[in-house]
């Protein structure tokens, strides 16, 4: 059971540091203007 937690958080850990190294990528561009953000269609505003 523990060796389950682990495993568990040893992946969190893992996606954590993929979605920083993401957003430390995406970021500078995002205020640079070079990409801009758009609305998805699947995305209400209710839900926003």
């Amino acid at each position: 059971m523990v060796k389950n937690i682990f495993k568990r958080q040893d992946n969190l850990e893992i996606e954590n540091q993929t979605l920083a190294d993401l957003r430390d990528w995406l970021l500078p561009m995002l205020m640079n203007g070079q990409v801009q953000v758009t609305p998805s269609p699947l995305i209400t505003n209710d839900e926003l």
